[in-house]
């Protein structure tokens, strides 16, 4: 009999969780409900005008109907639906009233640091500083290595795996108790798992096992062990590409669009707006103060996030400027409804999330620094509307406004628990394309991709070219080109670094000698950050593709959304270059 150890790099903790049991009521009921507050109607109507399946209509009111919100009459047209008084009572808030009761509970939860896989309890058993020597029944102990993407807790997945059904955890009490770090060990014994509960992720079973199967001898009598088939990460992230709603108009560019998008946002949000922004500005955040002071007194919370590091003298313009916004939003009294965060992200993200007044949600993701632009570069996002990618998003600003990890805040555990409720709503009609979000390692993946997968064009734009556009893009850009005749053009807004006039010069006179078209951008000034191919597939980020390579440990460093959608790709470059040449 062969028994091996397998340590399993581990987080384990216990909160106090806040859950809201019982069911909540759905978008649908709550759209429906409005309907027939507006006019009586009866449910084929409704299903035509819903585009929903007339099933769908029909468990709705029965459900509003249960609780006395709607009641059924007869007319000369037949039957319908109308709400009641006390139904018309429920629609001055931005949700109906659920039908839940509050509870406290403590709950403990493990974290594998290799897959990220959360289970509840206290087991397994957790242990500090664990030593290489086995037990005595083990001839050996191997450890598993902790992936760089987990070495923390993710909120998200922890809420996801903690909540029963018809649960929804809403927060957690404060707490100064990081969680415990450390290794689970995990028996082997002829390839069979011991000690692992059931709920533990299928890839990190087979990590265990294929872990333990290498500390063995060599034995042509041992049968191979029983795992499933290994992923790289580009493909793992292809399984969160979902069906998302998605049209032409989502796709925002130059400067005057993305200050009607922001100024959209601050006249309609009425619940919850979240800003980050790489940088803060004085004329930047002073603009926009009357618009988000307007928007704090209809009712929405605001909270302003941003990302630029601090240089060697542990300050930043950014830092300097967040202080005077948050003295002034104070002076003002609206410090409660107007959050000015005063520790820095760390990230390069763009993003832009907020409520549409009607229920309804979204985030606006790409290049614009939102609270230190003049809105005259050439800028480009996309507007996210899919429940399942708008809530994704969240839970990436979730974790990005915690300050210290593993201290919990209460902004991040409201972000998260709003960000599972968005996810869990129904995606309404509308034209759909592929699309999934990109974290900053995904992106160099991306340009791989890019690279074998294009058979006409390949286009790139980025606000600075510097020495990782070689190896990032260029090298890739080569290749698609000498191997398929990929017709490749990357364009810049400025040389960085490095990077000097006679370099880049020289620089571009060689790629054109080989076939790749290197320009820059002055007039609109280039600040896009784009990697589009052939006709469809287009990817709208914060990473500057021509300078930066962010490395694998600064998972949110960099955050786009890809998109693959019938000539989304060749509306982009069309509308590029006749703003190029105007």
């Amino acid at each position: 009999m062969s028994i091996v150890e397998v340590a399993v790099p581990m987080l384990g903790g216990r909160r106090m969780f806040h859950i809201d049991k019982g069911r909540r009521w759905s978008v649908v009921e709550h759209l429906m409900l409005d309907a027939v507050a507006r006019q009586p109607s009866s449910a084929a109507v409704l299903s035509e005008r819903s585009c929903l399946r007339p099933r769908v209509v029909i468990e709705a009111f029965i459900r509003l109907m249960r609780v006395g919100w709607v009641e059924l009459s007869s007319t000369e047209n037949g039957t319908v639906f109308s709400a009641t008084a006390l139904g018309k009572a429920q629609l001055g808030a931005s949700e109906l009233r659920s039908a839940t009761t509050r509870d406290k509970r403590w709950m403990s939860f493990r974290c594998d640091q290799v897959y990220g896989g959360v289970l509840r309890g206290r087991e397994p058993f957790i242990q500090r500083n664990l030593g290489t020597a086995p037990s005595p029944e083990c001839k050996t102990r191997i450890f598993l290595e902790r992936s760089l993407a987990y070495e923390t807790e993710d909120m998200s997945a922890i809420f996801a795996a903690l909540a029963g059904e018809d649960e929804v955890i809403v927060g957690i009490d404060p707490s100064s108790e990081r969680p415990l770090a450390g290794h689970a060990l995990i028996k082997v014994k002829d390839g069979e798992i011991e000690g692992l509960p059931t709920r533990a992720s299928d890839e990190l079973r087979d990590a265990i096992v294929r872990k333990a199967a290498e500390a063995l001898p060599p034995d042509p009598n041992r049968p191979a062990p029983r795992v499933g088939p290994t992923a790289t990460p580009f493909a793992q992230n292809i399984k969160r590409e979902v069906m998302g709603l998605f049209e032409q108009r989502d796709l925002i560019l130059d400067g005057s669009e993305h200050r009607a998008a922001l100024d959209k946002v601050l006249a309609t949000a009425t619940d919850l707006i979240v800003i980050h922004s790489t940088f803060i500005s004085p004329e930047g955040w002073r603009d926009l103060l009357p618009k988000l002071t307007s928007a704090a007194a209809r009712g929405a919370q605001i909270h302003v996030l941003w990302g630029q590091s601090d240089d060697q003298n542990n300050s930043s313009s950014s830092r300097t400027e967040a202080t005077v916004f948050r003295s002034k939003v104070e002076q003002m009294g609206r410090a409660e409804q107007i959050v000015i965060h005063p520790f820095t992200t760390g990230s390069h993200a763009k993003l832009l999330f907020s409520d549409d007044g009607r229920g309804q949600w979204s985030c606006i993701v790409g290049s614009c620094n939102w609270l230190s632009t003049d809105f005259s570069s050439y800028e480009s996002s996309i507007n996210a509307r899919d429940p399942v990618m708008v809530g994704e998003l969240l839970a990436h600003l979730s974790a990005m406004a915690n300050a210290h990890d593993g201290l919990w805040s209460q902004t991040a555990a409201t972000f998260t628990a709003l960000s599972r409720r968005i996810a869990a709503m129904p995606r309404g009609p509308g034209r759909t394309a592929k699309m999934r979000i990109l974290l900053a390692p995904e992106h160099a993946e991306l340009v791989l991709h890019a690279r074998d997968n294009a058979r006409k064009r390949i286009l790139v734009t980025s606000h600075r070219l510097g020495i990782a556009a070689k190896p990032m893009v260029v090298v890739p850009a080569l290749a698609a080109h000498r191997e398929n005749q990929v017709e490749c053009s990357l364009f810049y807004g400025r040389a960085t670094g490095a990077h000097s006039n006679l370099d880049t010069a020289a620089q571009t006179r060689e790629l054109a000698r080989m076939g790749v078209t290197q320009r820059p951008v002055l007039r609109p000034r280039l600040h896009a950050k784009v990697l589009a191919w052939d006709d469809d597939a287009l990817a709208v980020t914060s990473q500057n593709w021509l300078s930066a390579d962010p490395a694998d440990t600064a998972y949110r460093r960099e955050i786009g959304i890809f998109v693959e959608q019938n000539k989304l790709a060749d509306t982009f470059m069309r509308k590029f270059e006749l703003a190029r040449s105007g």
